[in-house]
């Protein structure tokens, strides 16, 4: 028996909504300003956890409207 898609986007909108489905728990940051650049800064967690220091190499790229960031 097949869900309409209509109900399917729906039930998937509601558990978004109440944290079920997709990113868990987002960390909020405010863009500043670093010199000329924009800058994020990184939670001493995300830092701890990834093995980040001064001079780690990453990665950017545009994923539809998301910035993704990875370790080179």
């Amino acid at each position: 028996m097949a869900i309409p898609i209509d109900e399917a986007e729906r039930v998937q909108h509601e558990a978004e909504r109440l944290g079920l489905y997709g990113v868990v728990n987002p960390l909020i940051r405010r863009v500043t300003k670093s010199g000329n650049n924009l800058a994020i800064y990184i939670p001493k967690e995300f830092e701890e956890r990834l093995g980040l220091k001064k001079g780690t190499k990453v990665k950017l790229w545009l994923q539809e409207d998301q910035i993704c960031v990875q370790t080179a």
